[in-house]
């Protein structure tokens, strides 16, 4: 059995209009939410142990807040095929992973993620919000494999949900 980690990149601040989207920092409420979710994500146990994250800086900023919330060690590597907004191609990137790796986390963004989410499971989620995680089975034993409702979401955790 695999496992799909779903985060998408926490709040992020368009206080400077010059930066390009690709280098906006996260908000202040995005690096609370980080914790908040960072002590959620710890609670179930998450198993983040191959970490690919986009290259857009507010991508990066969420996974090292999340890890630094932590007593993971976890390594991550950033891939600019993930910064990208389109469900087609982030299926094509899971396609294309090693089957060696039964669980696997996506730091990324919308609205991609929304849609690849609700694709995979069959379930409409409506829109996947910052610093949100999705932790999705996959019954299969290889990543290429993964079509339309090949798997099961098993958790949903948003920062909103533990604010409640």
């Amino acid at each position: 059995m695999k496992t799909l980690h779903l985060i998408r990149h926490a709040k992020s601040s368009w206080d400077d209009p010059s930066l390009q989207d690709e280098n906006r920092p996260l908000k202040k409420r995005g690096l609370r939410d980080c914790a908040l979710m960072a002590t959620a994500l710890a609670q179930q146990s998450t198993a983040m142990d191959r970490i690919f994250c986009s290259h857009a800086q507010r991508a990066q900023l969420t996974i090292k807040s999340l890890l630094s919330h932590t007593s993971s060690n976890a390594s991550w590597t950033t891939d600019s095929n993930l910064y990208n907004f389109n469900a087609q191609s982030l299926l094509s990137w899971w396609q294309a992973r090693n089957d060696a790796f039964l669980h696997i986390t996506m730091v990324g963004h919308n609205p991609g993620m929304t849609d690849l989410i609700e694709h995979l499971t069959g379930e409409l989620i409506g829109n996947f919000p910052t610093c949100g995680y999705a932790q999705l089975r996959f019954t299969g034993h290889h990543w290429a494999n993964l079509s339309a409702d090949s798997c099961q979401l098993v958790a949903y955790i948003t920062p909103k949900q533990l604010k409640n």
